[in-house]
């Protein structure tokens, strides 16, 4: 008998989406059918008509959320604008209450869309705000450059020590000749980059 199983979890998974959605029309006509026992029929049958639509649509928002979350509930969305002269390697961004800047969050609070932010990144690539906000601690955080190059992911941890901040995120380029190097970098040794390039301002 052999064979990988790839085709018996793929039908297991279908047939559980199919009587998640069923389930849930089914439980909304019930409720439905009970609820307008009194009614005349021509109104009963539009609402449980009406209340069989809601259930398949709630049944598919389940079956949705549960099978294909990334499509459901998408990763945060991070615009960085790059200042002319930008030469940097990665934009390292750190959460500093003391920072004037903010980042501001929209949407993400319905279904299928995703949380996004919009940051102007300095030549240096150092970038302070007061908070994260919904940004924090997504490491599947997805990132649009200016320029048109694409980012996934992003590298954070608590703060580098002597920086002031409470944490930090780096988002490094793939045209970057460092090849993760900040990414991996040990806490003084960002703090000193930190520096290094803060001076540079």
């Amino acid at each position: 008998m052999g064979g990988d199983h790839a085709g018996g979890l793929a039908l297991a998974i279908l047939i559980a989406m199919v009587l998640i959605v069923l389930g849930a029309v089914a439980l909304f006509f019930l409720v439905a059918r009970r609820l307008t026992r009194n009614l005349a029929p021509p109104r009963r049958n539009l609402v449980v008509g009406l209340m069989v639509l809601v259930g398949a649509g709630a049944g598919w928002m389940v079956m949705m959320a549960t099978f294909f979350e990334e499509s459901f509930s998408p990763p945060p969305l991070l615009r960085l604008a790059i200042a002319p002269g930008f030469d940097a390697p990665a934009a390292i961004i750190l959460e500093d209450p003391r920072a004037s800047r903010t980042m501001e969050t929209r949407g993400g609070w319905l279904p299928f869309s995703a949380t996004t932010a919009d940051v102007d990144v300095p030549p240096s690539g150092i970038v302070r705000v007061r908070s994260f906000g919904a940004m924090g601690g997504h490491a599947n955080l997805d990132t649009v450059w200016s320029d048109g190059m694409t980012s996934f992911g992003a590298w954070s941890g608590p703060g580098p020590p002597g920086t002031g901040a409470t944490a930090y995120m780096v988002i490094e380029r793939h045209d970057s000749p460092a090849g993760g190097d900040l990414q991996m970098a040990e806490p003084p040794a960002l703090a000193a980059y930190v520096a290094q390039r803060e001076g540079r301002r």
